[in-house]
C-alpha cells in the first residue's frame, strides 16, 4: 500500500508532494534453490521509502502538477 498527500499553497504557484511507498512493509521476495546435494530458500523483505517533492510555477502561472496538466 502507498500513501500519498499533495498540498497546494501560494495561490497555487506551489505543491508540497509527500509519497510512502510500501508503508506497511508487505513486499516480501522469496528466493527458493534446489541443488542434488543442497537446498536453500531464501525470504527477504525490502523496505519502503519516503520522496518530497515541490513543485514551483514561474510567472503568473500556477505550478503544473504530476499528470501534467496545467491547472488554472
Amino acid at each position: 500500500m502507498n500513501f500519498d498527500v499533495r498540498k497546494k499553497i501560494l495561490k497555487g504557484k506551489t505543491f508540497f508532494n509527500l509519497r510512502i511507498r510500501d508503508v506497511f512493509g508487505s513486499r516480501i521476495r522469496e528466493s527458493i534453490s534446489n541443488q542434488p546435494t543442497l537446498n536453500l530458500k531464501d525470504l527477504s523483505q525490502q523496505g519502503g521509502f519516503v520522496t518530497l517533492g515541490i513543485s514551483f510555477g514561474f510567472g503568473k502561472r500556477e505550478a503544473m502538477e504530476f499528470s501534467g496538466q496545467k491547472r488554472f
